[in-house]
């Protein structure tokens, strides 16, 4: 089948063809239509997301094809592996002619950590009902809290009970195109919705904190309007087996200039996946943090234009900050080349020079209450 343009009725082709023609039990496995269609779906998806997601298809476990095909979009930001963390999925049930749109957890990390499948589910379906609690009536209406993928199997219950919130397609009337990308983008918004509520969460526990706490106690103003400062000590992971060390750099920068605003009557928000807003006397800002490594200033300064454009159009009115002026933070002082840039582009610039912030900016503007 070809995919020409992400206009062309791509993403209703794909789901449809998918679920007509996937057989876990087919002779060919590996090489029938739907499973060329599953490896070949990031190619067809993700140049019409959002910069900043993975997109997978499920193949083979244990030489054997899902019961339960599916096609996962993640946040780069969250993992790279769809066995842990939070994400999207197409969760395909061929032989009920069903597709869901899925806000799932990746429930094989939360397995290993509680050992039963009964105990892993149970802790699964808290986990989902205390997100679902901290997002807004508006963010939950017409979704499925529960669904049903008819499966004996252990992966597809663990889905049943790692699904958050889901949209149901019936395969035999499928929505237009265009109603699929409206979905998508909705449920992209819940999803970085919930990554701020979890990360809120985790700021709250032990900074290896694998699950949410049952009973979170963090208000949901609290997660998209106020400050939460996340440790800037080093901190350990579990990653396959191995615990590895790592710098919390750019939480500390953040935290930095975070209580830099808060001391100079500035209100800032960390709401996820921005780095920071600030707020002053009507003046709001967007601010990308970046750590410039060595003298490696390109990769820093093309990402953080690229993310505040990013952030604006996407997140911009739901956050209220449509009309926001953007500001790049950076660890070091920039080189008049990269500044001027910045400053072309009408991105206000922050920088720490020694234990000082300075600030370039529109005279009169509220940002350089930041300096010194």
């Amino acid at each position: 089948m070809r995919f020409a343009n992400p206009s062309d009725g791509v993403l209703v082709s794909l789901l449809s063809a998918i679920s007509d023609s996937y057989d876990p039990l087919h002779p060919q496995q590996h090489d029938q239509p739907a499973q060329v269609l599953l490896r070949r779906s990031p190619e067809i998806l993700e140049s019409s997301l959002p910069i900043g997601y993975l997109v997978k298809g499920s193949g083979q476990i244990n030489f054997r094809l899902p019961d339960v095909p599916w096609i996962g979009v993640m946040n780069r930001d969250e993992s790279r592996s769809f066995k842990t963390g939070i994400y999207l999925a197409y969760l395909f049930q061929p032989r009920e002619r069903v597709i869901y749109l899925s806000l799932l957890q990746g429930a094989e990390h939360t397995k290993n950590i509680f050992g039963s499948l009964a105990s892993t589910i149970e802790n699964l379906r808290q986990q989902a009902k205390a997100i679902r609690k901290l997002l807004t009536k508006e963010e939950k209406q017409g979704l499925l809290e529960e669904i049903a993928l008819h499966s004996d199997l252990e992966r597809p219950r663990l889905y049943e009970a790692a699904n958050i919130l889901a949209i149901s397609y019936s395969t035999d009337a499928m929505p237009e195109d265009s109603n699929l990308r409206a979905e998508l983008s909705r449920m992209l918004a819940i999803y970085e919705s919930v990554l701020g509520i979890r990360d809120a969460i985790s700021t709250n526990q032990s900074i290896d904190t694998h699950v949410l706490p049952r009973n979170p106690s963090i208000s949901r103003t609290a997660v998209m309007r106020g400050f939460n400062p996340k440790s800037d000590a080093e901190y350990h992971v579990e990653i396959a087996g191995r615990t590895i060390k790592k710098s919390r750099t750019h939480e500390t920068l953040v935290n930095t200039l975070c209580e830099r605003a808060a001391k100079n009557d500035m209100s800032p928000a960390t709401p996820h996946p921005i780095d920071l807003t600030l707020e002053h006397k009507g003046e709001k800002w967007i601010i990308e943090v970046k750590v410039v490594y060595g003298d490696n200033y390109a990769d820093a300064v093309r990402a953080s234009v690229g993310q505040l454009f990013e952030y604006k159009h996407f997140y911009g009115e739901m956050l209220g900050f449509e009309r926001a002026r953007m500001g790049a933070a950076f660890n070091k002082p920039l080189n008049n080349g990269y500044l001027g840039l910045l400053r072309s582009l009408d991105i206000d610039v922050v920088w720490l020079e020694g234990a000082k912030w300075r600030v370039s900016t529109k005279s009169h503007c509220s940002l350089s209450r930041l300096a010194g």
